[in-house]
């Protein structure tokens, strides 16, 4: 979709009328937000209608809707928009859905020309007392398009309605300690709304509990975390409110600054991508690389507090570690290790890289909203196609017996070798506790079943060299994914595996 697009920027209201038995009346949001190079891009999310008050209950006084998660259907891809005849906006786009192989599948295409509509009785959205939208544009701005499939055949009419700004909001709620520090902001004003605003969210944090009771033994555990949070945040009705939980303690068992705890194996109640955690007792080590926060507590430098919980935040809405453009994805450690000495924190970058500045706004709600689907478990939640890793490097994996009880762990040895002639970076530990493996379990019943990374924020990437004729081992206990039990029934299974890691600016990937 190139620079003809003709929506202005911000978030819209959908409804999507299908043609007489072609299905469901599904309603939603579409998102109008540029790429780097200033390219107009578009996408939306569509679900299904549970009753009469779906459509008039969406705005809340012109804010965008929001649906239950189960009730999700499509994720649109927009791949047209352009002049047509007569004033109108030729539109075209792809509907896709989540597979049970962990991707998204092109559902249907289809096409249209919007026009300009006063049709308040079938609008989407209303706006009370007609009154100017949040950014001060004159109320509202709505169009209407019938649509046709791939064939030409009818397909139902599409109404569109412009409510703002904002492609996306979601609130942040603070729990703390009573001696750690809540991160507000760098220290010069720019705090979660600033932040968020440069990439289309509406991000509002509240400040709730004060008083949390550290654990027994004083430094939190993962579990110990995720305990906290269901016990002490104000609510999480993730099906009305995207909301994200931060909890600041003294110490954290499994990393020194933060993490993003929820998923996989710490997420005790099943609900994905809700809450993360900082220590704000930690103490930067009185050494290089770090610069003038040398000796420092953590929760007393701003700057780089509030910037890993901005990176953690980021974890929690779907993004990876990204090494591109010093953004908040790239790790804290790799940007002090290039900082000239003696400057970190100084050459601080303040922005998303560009890459996830897009994945942010145009990935599906799915990927991005609380309690979704798991992290980096959503096909278009994995950012790209890594590229392969350098010669020389080779898996291997051997199960440790030829079989198993039905219900207990597949245990499997993996050895990362290196059969070239120059030594290379490669993971300490290619394990699911390393954060590198990711895989399948492809059962008799021909069903692919993943298993993920654990996910663990350490702003180091636990690379070292690799020496020709070198070898690294390490176990893997295979039980459960995403998607439930890997072996749920007798039989044979065959398991893909695959090992990725961050090689300079560019991730890498070892089948």
């Amino acid at each position: 979709m190139g620079r003809e697009a003709l929506l202005p920027v911000g978030g819209y209201a959908l409804l999507l009328e299908s043609a007489p038995g072609a299905g469901e009346a599904l309603a939603g949001t579409l998102r109008v937000w540029p790429d780097s190079e200033g390219r107009m891009r578009a996408s939306g999310d569509l679900y299904a209608l549970g009753g009469k008050t779906d459509k008039g209950r969406q705005s809340n006084g012109g804010e965008l809707p929001i649906y239950p998660r189960s009730r999700h259907r499509e994720y649109l891809r927009v791949t047209r928009l352009a002049h047509g005849d007569r004033g109108g906006i030729e539109v075209a786009f792809e509907g896709h859905r989540f597979a049970s192989d962990g991707h998204w599948s092109l559902h249907r295409t289809l096409e249209g020309t919007l026009r300009a509509s006063a049709e308040r009785k079938v609008s989407p959205i209303r706006q009370p007392g007609g009154a100017a939208t949040p950014d001060g544009q004159p109320p509202p701005l709505r169009w209407a398009a019938d649509l046709r499939d791939a064939t030409g055949l009818p397909a139902g009419r599409l109404l569109v309605e412009r409510v703002g700004p904002w492609l996306r909001r979601a609130v942040v709620e603070i729990d703390r300690e009573r001696t750690a520090t809540a991160p507000r902001g760098d220290g010069t004003g720019r705090g979660w709304r600033e932040v968020f605003a440069e990439v289309g969210w509406r991000v509002e944090a509240i400040e709730d509990d004060a008083a949390v009771p550290p654990p027994p033994a004083g430094t939190w555990s993962d579990a110990e975390v995720h305990a906290a949070m269901l016990a002490w945040r104000a609510h999480a009705d993730h099906d009305r409110e995207w909301r994200f939980h931060v909890l600041c303690v003294g110490r954290l068992a499994s990393t020194d600054r933060g993490l993003m705890y929820d998923a996989f194996a710490s997420d005790s109640n099943n609900v994905p991508r809700e809450g993360l955690a900082l220590a704000s007792d930690w103490v930067y080590p009185d050494e290089e690389p770090w610069g003038r926060v040398r000796g420092m507590r953590f929760g007393d430098e701003p700057r780089t507090y509030f910037r890993t919980a901005v990176h953690e935040l980021g974890h929690a809405m779907g993004l990876l570690h990204n090494p591109a453009d010093d953004g908040y994805m790239t790790t804290t450690t790799a940007i002090a290790r290039r900082a000239a000495p003696g400057t970190f924190p100084d050459d601080l970058r303040w922005r998303f890289a560009d890459d996830d500045a897009l994945r942010l706004a145009h990935l599906p709600d799915p990927c991005v909203r609380p309690g979704g689907l798991p992290f980096v478990g959503a096909g278009a939640a994995e950012v790209s196609d890594a590229d392969p890793a350098p010669p020389g490097l080779a898996l291997a994996a051997a199960a440790v017996v030829p079989r198993f009880p039905l219900a207990a762990p597949v245990r499997v040895e993996l050895a990362l070798a290196h059969r070239g002639g120059e030594p290379l970076l490669a993971p300490c530990r290619p394990s699911l506790m390393g954060g590198h493996v990711r895989g399948r379990a492809i059962g008799p019943d021909g069903v692919a079943r993943r298993f993920l990374p654990l996910v663990r924020c350490t702003d180091d990437d636990e690379l070292a060299p690799l020496a020709p004729g070198e070898e690294r081992r390490h176990g893997l206990a295979l039980l459960r994914g995403p998607d439930g039990a890997l072996f749920p029934a007798p039989g044979d299974y065959r398991l893909e595996i695959e090992l990725r890691w961050t090689l300079g600016r560019r991730r890498v990937r070892l089948d």
